[in-house]
């Protein structure tokens, strides 16, 4: 296809909307002045910090701190994408989504994506069929975690037990049928749904 005429998505376009898109935007408009965390466990803590926003007031900030994660986009040797039916206790519903988990301290992205891949969904695959797409944060309102979005290709499904407070079934589905779930909101979860639209243009449906 010519690249001649392609209107508003011409790159020039685009590079033309962040030119005029500057914003005064001073690193850290806002000062902590103190931060507690009144509750901790294994996988989260609650931040409570006291700030001093950038119009002079002082507020108390709350805020969840997690681990980075990683998200798994991954196609099996027959082109298929291994998504996970479910069930996640605080909506009290079962839910499409992609494997996913948290980087251990010291851990590699690498690695957490090889790792959760065989927990959650008995995929496995080599870290040169992995290719990384790109980080997003999960809720940046509400939490400080980031999302490392990987596809992993010549993913072998193996025999394997899920932890005991999972409740799961691995379903491998055609492309544009996961693509489609992701789009029309049938895939409720949104860090899944994301992933997986990040990822459409180097899927072929």
């Amino acid at each position: 296809m010519s690249r001649g005429n392609q209107g508003g998505n011409h790159p020039d376009n685009h590079r033309g909307i962040k030119q005029s898109l500057r914003f005064d935007e001073p690193a850290q408009p806002w000062e902590t002045l103190a931060s507690e965390r009144p509750y901790v466990t294994q996988w989260l803590a609650i931040r409570r910090d006291q700030v001093r926003t950038h119009t002079g007031a002082e507020i108390t900030y709350s805020y969840m701190e997690r681990l980075d994660c990683v998200a798994i986009v991954a196609v099996t040797p027959d082109g298929n994408l291994l998504l996970l039916r479910q069930y996640r206790y605080p909506v009290r519903d079962w839910c499409w989504e992609i494997p996913m988990g948290g980087i251990e301290p010291d851990e590699e992205p690498e690695s957490a994506v090889i790792r959760e891949l065989a927990e959650e969904a008995g995929g496995q695959t080599s870290p040169s069929c992995l290719r990384y797409i790109t980080t997003f944060y999960t809720a940046c309102g509400a939490i400080n975690q980031q999302c490392i979005v990987y596809l992993a290709q010549n993913v072998e499904m193996q025999a394997h037990e899920h932890e005991a407070t999972e409740l799961i079934h691995v379903v491998p589905l055609p492309v544009a049928e996961a693509l489609r779930m992701a789009r029309s909101g049938e895939m409720t979860d949104g860090m899944s749904a994301l992933s997986l639209l990040l990822c459409a243009p180097h899927l072929t449906e």
